[in-house]
């Protein structure tokens, strides 16, 4: 997934940040570091908060942390003295700062990503009832014009930047629809 922060692109899958032609490898801890306060972004994100989703609970320093963010700045050309991003909150945490943050998702050629069981279906509707998600249900056929197709995956595109959705991508290929 690509994660858009104002001129940046952060693919998380690569560990990299893209701006322009310039492309930047950070450390996997960072980029998940990146993400959380982006999906959090205007929010003040503690410092426990990200112990718990990026260290997922391990031990850490503060120094890590800190080294952590340091390396984050530096990689978005970011000051902490006036920063335009990631702003330290004093004895609470970080904030990245509000600002054009988008996820996009992007598709490969060949989707082998389907729910295919019943039983995680019925999971998948049990945890959307308790979580208020909706959840939407986007057939992809064999028979469908590329408009219809670029529509569908669109709405997916859609669904997932609003956020709250849970998405079943059913899409029929060729071996798909032979073995029926």
């Amino acid at each position: 997934m690509a994660i858009t922060i104002n001129e940046w692109q952060l693919l998380e899958n690569e560990n990299r940040l893209r701006k322009d032609n310039k492309e930047i490898v950070l450390q996997p801890l960072c980029v998940k570091l990146l993400a959380f306060l982006a999906n959090h972004s205007g929010e003040v994100v503690s410092r426990e908060k990200l112990i718990e989703n990026v260290w997922q609970g391990r031990v850490v320093s503060e120094d890590a942390i800190n080294n952590c963010v340091k390396k984050v700045r530096k990689a978005l050309d970011d000051d902490p003295q006036n920063p335009r991003l990631i702003q330290t909150i004093p004895k609470q945490g970080y904030r990245l700062l509000k600002n054009d943050v988008k996820s996009k998702i992007k598709f490969p050629n060949k989707i082998k990503w389907a729910l295919t069981t019943s039983t995680s279906l019925l999971c998948l509707i049990g945890i959307a009832a308790h979580f208020h998600i909706s959840m939407e249900v986007i057939h992809i056929t064999s028979e469908m014009t590329l408009e219809e197709k670029q529509k569908q995956y669109q709405r997916v595109v859609d669904l997932s930047e609003e956020g709250g959705h849970i998405i079943k991508l059913d899409i029929e290929t060729p071996e798909k629809k032979n073995s029926q």
